[in-house]
């Protein structure tokens, strides 16, 4: 939650998870910031977050 409260118009940032974490994704959407989760062969979640 600091990275985002962070994170500047245009920057982004990378998080590695072992699950999938469906409450970060709904704030992530409802206070619009841009996302991308990728899963990789090794159960890990990558999700790419970005502000507009």
């Amino acid at each position: 939650m600091e990275a985002l409260a962070n994170l500047k118009a245009g920057e982004q940032f990378t998080l590695l998870l072992d699950r999938m974490p469906h409450p970060l994704i709904r704030l992530l959407d409802r206070d619009g910031y841009r996302h991308e989760v990728n899963f990789h062969d090794d159960g890990t979640v990558a999700i790419l977050i970005g502000r507009p």
